[in-house]
């Protein structure tokens, strides 16, 4: 972005924020078109791209990111049971992940960690691949969960 009476390229809010925590190149050319980062998250259609930016802002709690794990993973579960039948890991960090936010003592930290990441890394696989209104319908998913925190 270019201020107007210099001339020079000025540094916004979100490419200080893309480039401090490493944003992947697609993801970062996409955010640049925003002035500020109540911008880019109200924007966003991509969960996987908020849920970076919240994890990088430190302003998602555990609770929070075991409920949007297992939204994701739930509607991407037949694309991952259909593409690998054999593999019952996504449907056992759902379950690990769903006991845990009925009985939040009832495991470690660490584990609870494990399988809600087990979860939404499979989520985050299979939307990858799924079209652009699953992708949006996840994004707004946690925008329901966590409001827009640059507000």
């Amino acid at each position: 972005m270019k201020d107007e009476a210099t001339g020079r390229e000025t540094m916004t809010e979100v490419k200080q924020f893309a480039d401090k925590h490493g944003a992947c190149r697609d993801g970062a050319k996409w955010a640049n078109q925003y002035k500020t980062l109540a911008e880019v998250y109200d924007n966003c259609e991509r969960g996987d791209w908020l849920l970076w930016m919240l994890r990088h802002a430190e302003k998602i709690n555990k609770r929070q990111a075991v409920q949007i794990a297992i939204f994701c993973a739930e509607r991407v579960l037949p694309i991952c049971e259909k593409a690998n039948p054999d593999d019952n890991r996504p449907r056992k960090a759902i379950e690990a992940a769903s006991a845990y936010l009925k009985h939040p003592c009832a495991k470690t930290k660490a584990a609870v960690y494990a399988d809600a990441a087990d979860a939404a890394a499979y989520a985050a696989y299979a939307a990858y691949d799924a079209d652009a209104a699953e992708r949006k319908i996840q994004a707004d998913k946690v925008r329901e969960v966590i409001r827009n925190p640059w507000r």
